[in-house]
């Protein structure tokens, strides 16, 4: 049922920030930003719930702990990314929404190079 809260604040926050958009621009992203801020606290024990359970799939099946730090960086990178591109966008500042994106992608693939190079060597010693 907690998708059921967030959208029913989602929806609140929208209506308010279209009745408050045309007087106070400026406030309608601060808003959204708290908004935003809003999920992410909510959020917060959740993700802390997920992260726990790779973790014990992780120990069980013998993944190495670096590959499922790297996987936990790359979903936060990218929350981060979109969350930061988001009010870029919701501000009119849709060139910085578009870097902050890139620069996302770019800290992603330098963080997946570890786990690509480990899945590689895997396969190559199957092989032979």
């Amino acid at each position: 049922m907690d998708i059921v809260l967030i959208s029913l604040l989602a929806i609140v926050t929208v209506l308010l920030i279209l009745s408050i958009k045309e007087l106070k621009p400026d406030f309608a992203v601060l808003i959204s930003t708290v908004f935003g801020i809003i999920i992410i606290l909510y959020l917060v024990n959740p993700i802390s719930e997920t992260l726990s359970a790779f973790s014990d799939i992780a120990q069980r099946s013998g993944i190495k702990s670096e590959i499922l730090s790297s996987l936990a960086k790359v979903v936060g990178i990218s929350f981060i990314a979109e969350f930061a591109a988001s009010i870029c966008n919701d501000a009119g500042q849709t060139s910085i929404a578009s870097k902050v994106e890139s620069a996302g992608r770019i800290i992603i693939l330098a963080l997946a190079l570890p786990i690509i190079t480990d899945m590689l060597d895997s396969i190559f010693s199957i092989l032979s």
